[in-house]
């Protein structure tokens, strides 16, 4: 049995994208690798707990909660906000992203 021409031209090229992608590791040593490695780990799973857990210290309505962007900071992340009434605080999240507390500030 002869398997058509464009059938196979089309095995091949699906064989040869495939692998492309595997030819073009960066090495560890690339300073864009590194930079991707320090990014935060979880930012919108850090966000979301940062807005439950200020809401019920606060005692109003996540809507009620706005937040700023995460900040690195000594071998942790920040998030800094307040509510509607204007309360400042701040959530910490340690290196690997789990919660750490919420200050009142």
């Amino acid at each position: 049995m002869m398997i058509s021409p464009i059938r196979g031209a089309a095995v091949l090229l699906l064989v040869a994208v495939s692998l492309t992608g595997c030819s073009a590791d960066r090495p560890a040593s690339d300073p864009h690798h590194r930079h991707h490695a320090a990014a935060s780990p979880r930012p919108f799973a850090m966000t979301q707990l940062c807005i439950d857990e200020a809401s019920h210290r606060y005692n109003t309505d996540r809507r009620g909660i706005n937040v700023a962007d995460i900040e690195s900071f000594q071998r942790s992340y920040e998030l800094r906000g307040n509510t509607l009434r204007d309360e400042g605080f701040t959530c910490t999240f340690d290196e690997k992203g789990a919660f750490l507390h919420l200050s009142m500030r």
